[in-house]
């Protein structure tokens, strides 16, 4: 049963007077100049980098960033760029940088010392002085800014640990809201322009799946309508690092496991379609170990990767397949980059959540529709109930201390409808006239007072539910007193 319930371094810009000032002919400001011609760049010290491998994401950032990383500014003027300046302060490491919608500070993962917990600090471009903005009571990383002057990051609290979960807050801290609940983790968020939050979310094994896996999901900023958008039964297991591009394709890192990344692109409008290589030079320049990709204006790329340098460095690959060294500095190795571009400011979102509400309403439109693969063929059993699974300890990795809490019966035409608890893990299993389970849906949740519908069990996402009333929708849900006394 599929839970899509309803379903840098800017490119070298060197840009004339005019188009950096305020207006026709006005020379820009230094602050403008050095924005517009700037990168923002992630550096480790050479022979200090040992980054793991993509399959274990969810660790410790200590093995991302080692002691001595740091955020810099860079001039885009030369790869050598001899002028730099570090936005990082004495931190003792930091990484994960992302630029404020306004364009005037970076957002970034750091720590003051060996025994600090990870943080989100905020810095100036022009004169830099890193202050905490997040720290969630535990560690926390990769923050982006949203609409409404709001931020979201990955954070592990001694609550959700070792699992990360995904956190809004005001762009000062305050106000910090949960809204992904396990019971795997979720890590790397970006707000889409429509937005939403495209993020990685680890999947356990089962439901036709060998292992466990990190895919792309998407969810509302309030954590409402989480929804599969690539990757959740293809290979390679792990894909993060998600971002869009202007012509609303999206990029991100894949790897089977112990091996490198790779970059790889699907579009918005058919996530679910088998991916394209990122990119196809005609340059003969083989990138390996990409470790970060952005979209740039006019359809380049800027990724941090192993190259033609003997170190980690910054490239830069046209939308013609040309790749030309675009930062490199021997003494560090070069993880990541991003342009100094201000990014496209995400739309906002209404919300899905009721107040006062502390139960959620699943409608299932055909529990016998699937795909013939995860899910049910045409012609299998049909369903007689659904069954409602939880995990009583949101974020908990004990999958097998799943409790059935409720069922509900299939009518005739597949459908059902239940009040289920809210910020926890929940799954639904299909089970026959004798109560045996004929499919499972992964793990999701649902916050107080949503409601969603899926349209079958693991049903193919390029086709659409049938334009009908459902007989559910005649019956009052489904609910035990333990879910409405919640």
């Amino acid at each position: 049963m599929s839970h899509t319930f309803t379903r840098a371094l800017v490119a070298t810009v060197l840009v004339s007077g005019t188009t950096l000032g305020s207006g026709c002919g006005v020379p820009p400001t230094n602050a403008e100049r050095s924005r517009a011609q700037g990168w923002i760049v992630t550096q480790a010290p050479v022979g200090r980098r040992s980054m793991p491998s993509v399959d274990q994401l969810p660790a410790d950032p200590n093995a991302l960033y080692p002691n001595g990383t740091r955020i810099v500014w860079v001039d885009a003027s030369s790869p050598a760029a001899t002028h730099r300046r570090v936005l990082s302060g004495d931190l003792v490491a930091a990484g994960a940088p992302s630029l404020t919608l306004a364009g005037d500070a970076v957002l970034f993962t750091g720590k003051a010392s060996d025994a600090s917990a990870w943080s989100i600090y905020r810095s100036p471009l022009d004169s830099p002085a890193p202050r905490i903005v997040l720290n969630a009571e535990g560690d926390c990383r990769s923050a982006r800014e949203m609409a409404h002057h709001r931020l979201v990051a990955a954070c592990r609290t001694h609550e959700s640990a070792p699992a990360w979960s995904l956190y809004t807050a005001a762009m000062d801290g305050s106000d910090p809201q949960r809204i992904t609940f396990g019971p795997g983790s979720a890590i790397a968020p970006f707000p889409l322009r429509d937005g939403r939050i495209l993020f990685s979310l680890e999947q356990r094994p089962g439901t036709g799946r060998p292992v466990a896996a990190f895919a792309l999901f998407t969810l509302n900023p309030d954590g409402t309508m989480l929804e599969p958008f690539s990757g959740s039964h293809r290979s390679p297991a792990i894909k993060h690092r998600a971002r869009q591009a202007d012509d609303d394709g999206v990029f991100f890192l894949a790897s089977g496991g112990s091996s490198g990344a790779t970059a790889s692109r699907v579009e918005m409008r058919a996530p679910h379609v088998e991916p394209t290589p990122a990119w196809s030079t005609s340059a003969g320049v083989e990138l390996s170990v990409p470790t970060a990709i952005e979209p740039l204006a006019g359809g380049d790329l800027l990724v941090a990767a192993t190259g033609t340098s003997s170190t980690a460095a910054v490239y830069r690959i046209t939308a013609e397949g040309e790749v030309a060294l675009a930062f490199d500095d021997p003494e560090w190795d070069e993880l990541e980059a991003i342009s100094t571009r201000p990014p496209a400011a995400p739309r906002g979102r209404p919300s899905g959540r009721q107040p006062g509400r502390d139960t959620a309403t699943l409608i299932g439109y055909d529990a016998a529709r699937g795909d013939g693969e995860v899910g049910p063929a045409h012609g299998s059993i049909r369903p007689s109930h659904v069954a409602i699974d939880a995990l009583r300890s949101p974020g908990s990795d004990e999958v097998d201390r799943a409790v059935m809490i409720d069922r509900a019966r299939v009518h005739h035409d597949g459908s059902f409808i239940v009040e289920v608890p809210t910020d926890l893990p929940i799954r639904v299993r299909s089970l026959d006239a004798e109560g045996s389970e004929l499919y499972r849906s992964d793990w999701f949740w649902m916050r107080p007072g949503e409601v969603r519908a899926c349209f079958g069990c693991h049903e193919d996402r390029a086709s659409a539910p049938l334009n009908r009333v459902v007989n559910a929708l005649a019956d009052s849900p489904a609910g035990s007193p333990e879910v409405r006394s919640r």
